[in-house]
């Protein structure tokens, strides 16, 4: 397994002062098989109480509701895992095995850029 550290942060400012405003974060990593995390740790601003859960898609996801009047929320993440490469799974993922080829949903054609299937679409291929 090989450690990585892993850091994200987000400041999101508003024109003017918001209230009542709820939100839901999914920026938890998951533990996997291929996964564990060691450290994490979400700093939200301003404080605001949480709850997590996880959705249908098996995301983590932190939610909260500041009622006050506020400009800005802030958040940042950051921690440790042991991600193990062997075990990750990727046949579920297909951008992993895309390769600069194109398939167009409409016919059976590859297409080996963007211009050739403007050229095709136009009728000159």
């Amino acid at each position: 397994m090989k450690r990585m550290n892993f850091y994200f942060s987000t400041k999101l400012t508003f024109d003017d002062y918001v209230h009542d405003h709820s939100f839901a974060l999914r920026i938890m990593p998951p533990e996997s098989t291929s996964q564990h995390i060691l450290s994490c740790s979400l700093n939200i601003s301003p404080y605001v109480p949480t709850q997590q859960t996880v959705d249908a898609f098996g995301n983590n996801v932190t939610a909260g509701y500041l009622r006050d009047d506020h400009r800005y929320l802030d958040f940042e993440i950051k921690g440790t895992a042991e991600v193990d490469s062997v075990k990750h799974r990727t046949d579920y993922m297909p951008c992993y095995g895309q390769t600069r080829y194109h398939q167009c949903q409409n016919t059976s054609r590859i297409y080996h850029s963007y211009n050739e299937r403007k050229r095709y679409k136009a009728g000159a291929v």
